[in-house]
């Protein structure tokens, strides 16, 4: 069915298709080098469509890979933090979390338990040199504050990758 003459060419978007039953319904358009030539254009109509099956064929080396890679990754990864307290008392522990927080408000602070002490670790940094970095700004409060190896979070995407997450 050629509907040309009833559409615009350059609006042929808004053709709403044919209420008879057809498979298909041909719609005439300009060509592509504008020279006003008619070139047919094809459009489905799904109208009697029936549901289908999708079925998805991956190879088993695939799925291996991604198990393996799911159980290997967590979002953690081995780096350093800084640590600022470590003692038994929890609310001394919570009170130089907290203060640390005032001071850094854009550094994690994290309030770990290893038995038997409460230990206040900050940042997460990827490498010593950031954590030197970071501990050179932090031992101005913190004269005690000393570098560990801890596992961190690997960094949310879209955050600046100052380590100092």
């Amino acid at each position: 069915m050629t509907v040309a003459q009833s559409i615009d060419n350059n609006d042929w978007k808004t053709y709403k298709g044919s209420t008879e039953n057809t498979a298909t319904t041909e719609v005439t358009t300009p060509d592509s080098n504008n020279t006003h030539q008619n070139t047919p254009l094809v459009i489905p109509n799904y109208s009697n469509a029936t549901p289908g099956r999708v079925q998805n064929f991956q190879s088993t080396r695939i799925k291996l890979l991604s198990d393996k890679y799911s159980s290997v990754y967590d979002g953690k990864m081995n780096g350093y933090r800084i640590q600022i307290y470590s003692g038994s008392d929890r609310a001394a522990a919570n009170g130089k979390r907290s203060d640390f927080l005032a001071r850094f408000p854009d550094v994690r602070a994290n309030l770990d338990w290893e038995q038997p002490n409460f230990k206040v670790r900050v940042g997460s940094y990827r490498t010593l040199l950031q954590a030197q970095k970071g501990l050179v700004e932090v031992k101005e409060r913190y004269p005690n504050a000393y570098i560990v190896k801890d596992e961190i979070e690997l960094p949310r995407l879209g955050t600046p990758n100052d380590g100092a997450q």
